[in-house]
């Protein structure tokens, strides 16, 4: 393999020796299993005829069955398969050549042209299309139709009367050259059938491959789940309107961080704060959409996610609640999260040549200014009455009251999630 191979010519090569392998072996086991098959029945049905015939079919199948196996092996493990494909077509035609002159040597050229030998050159030359070599299948054909019409010829017309041949006229030459014709123009067909399959199969890994690299590219910027969206469907996802939860976290004390240390800590404290709210929220079906400096916004949706969000949702922002802070309370940093419901418009946003997945409308906005509250109240986590009716028994909430939210009309009713597990102090609302 050239060093300047492009990624799918390699992976098209090493599936293509894998296929060459297990094809190569396939065969060999089909030719032995025809050879055994026919041996069995012919001494069946045939228990005291023509002793010599069986013993030369004995010989035949035990040497041909015995070059099968070799072959075998050496397809398996992997070695010299540009030779070995060669050498086994060659084996197994020859094999059905034997077989005719057999027939020919202990029942008559009649027999032997009309008996079940000629027939196997076809299978021979049809199991080549399997290996997606063109030049093997041509190869077979014209060696089958070599060997056929040397029998015929130098053989069968040999070493009887040609006037017995020429009397049936489907044993003439005429039909003998269209046979052999006909044995040529199949292994034409298995050349243009692996050919086609060829083109198939190199498509198929380009596919793959294209996949996995639309895959690991995509899973660096967005969610698992939109990533999969987006190659399953072959094109960009729709924009639609749909119900989502949105998650919104944010730090406190960020900027007195940035001041006082070197930017890779920061870097490194952001990638730990980042991956472990990615892992929470991947894990409870939602889609972690976009890092905006030290925060993030996340959203749960029926289409991508969960039937119902809302409570996959919930789930996920107490998990924060609880496994973020070890992270962030070594560098006197808190965390603000906010939680909030609503139709929002789902889908593409930006140009033609640069975009992103991403939700914009009314729930968005009302959660990023319900996060900033956190600040002014001094909590951690602050989400509306509706989705609050959500939580389980046990999740410890606060009534912080009616607040007017910046850029907002009006005032909303603010439910604190507390952490812990309920108590009698504060786990209800009306």
């Amino acid at each position: 393999m050239p060093a300047s191979s492009t990624p799918i010519e390699i992976a098209f090569a090493e599936r293509h020796k894998r296929h060459e392998s297990r094809t190569e072996q396939t065969s060999c086991l089909i030719v032995m299993g025809v050879l055994v098959v026919c041996y069995l029945i012919s001494v069946t049905t045939h228990p005291t005829g023509l002793p010599g015939m069986f013993e030369s079919f004995s010989y035949l199948t035990a040497a041909g069955g015995g070059i099968m196996l070799v072959l075998f092996l050496l397809a398996r493990r992997g070695t010299f398969l540009g030779v070995i494909k060669h050498v086994n077509v060659a084996v197994q035609v020859s094999l059905v050549s034997a077989v005719c002159l057999i027939d020919f040597l202990y029942q008559g050229p009649v027999f032997a042209l009309s008996s079940l030998g000629p027939l196997v050159y076809s299978l021979v030359i049809g199991l080549t299309a399997l290996r997606l070599s063109p030049e093997l299948s041509i190869f077979a054909g014209l060696l089958s139709a070599a060997q056929f019409m040397a029998l015929y010829a130098f053989v069968f017309r040999a070493g009887t009367d040609g006037a017995l041949l020429d009397a049936t006229k489907s044993l003439g030459w005429s039909i003998t050259l269209m046979k052999t014709m006909v044995l040529m123009a199949v292994g034409l067909a298995a050349a243009l059938a692996a050919r086609q399959f060829g083109r198939n199969t190199r498509l198929h890994v380009a596919e793959a491959l294209r996949a996995q690299s639309l895959q690991r590219l995509f899973g660096r910027y967005v969610s698992p789940a939109v990533a999969e969206a987006v190659i399953a469907s072959d094109h960009l996802l729709t924009t639609r309107r749909t119900h989502a939860v949105i998650l919104i976290g944010d730090l406190r004390g960020f900027t007195r961080f940035c001041e006082a240390h070197a930017p890779a800590e920061v870097t490194a404290l952001l990638n730990d704060y980042f991956e472990q709210a990615c892992r929470v929220v991947e894990q409870e079906g939602g889609v972690m959409n976009k890092f905006i400096g030290d925060g993030f916004l996340a959203f749960f949706e029926a289409g991508l996610t969960a039937s119902s969000p809302e409570a996959p949702a919930l789930r996920a922002t107490r998990r924060l609640m609880r496994e973020l802070p070890p992270i962030l309370d070594r560098h006197a940093l808190k965390l603000g999260l906010a939680v909030s419901s609503g139709e929002v418009v789902l889908g593409e946003i930006g140009s033609k040549d640069r975009c992103e997945f991403s939700v914009v409308g009314d729930a968005v906005n009302r959660t990023a200014r319900l996060e900033g509250l956190n600040s002014v109240l001094g909590s951690t986590c602050l989400l509306t009455p509706e989705l609050a009716r959500h939580l389980t028994a046990d999740a410890p909430i606060a009534d912080r009251g009616d607040h007017a939210l910046k850029g907002l009309a009006g005032t909303i009713r603010v439910i604190e999630l507390l952490n812990g597990t309920a108590t009698a102090a504060g786990s209800d609302f009306t």
